[in-house]
């Protein structure tokens, strides 16, 4: 319930798509689009996890301190997102495209 998952048994992952046959059918199509959503999320988390440290090592609150420093976090990197176009730490993190988070391989 409220997951949507990738079609197994049909490739899945980016690499697998690009190197090999081109995309055949719905199936694959739907595949390479979830494969290619979920890196950018997992890039986008593992890049505000290296900014705001305190979400790569959060400290063992009530689970809704929790959810409310993931917010403020995020709100706050929206916030220089929007409001600081030259956001020079940001970017620093941002020049390695294939950036991925250690905790997740």
């Amino acid at each position: 319930m409220g997951f949507l998952g990738p079609y197994k048994k049909a490739r899945y992952h980016l690499l697998q798509i690009r190197i090999g046959p081109r995309i055949r059918g719905r199936v694959e199509v739907f595949n390479y689009y979830h494969s290619s959503f979920l890196s950018t999320i997992e890039r986008a988390f593992g890049l505000c996890k290296a900014r705001w440290k305190i979400l790569g090592n959060m400290s063992p609150f009530a689970l809704k301190t929790e959810n409310q420093i993931i917010v403020v976090c995020m709100a706050l990197h929206n916030f220089i997102q929007r409001n600081d176009r030259g956001d020079r730490e940001f970017d620093s993190l941002d020049e390695d495209n294939e950036y991925k988070d250690s905790d997740e391989e």
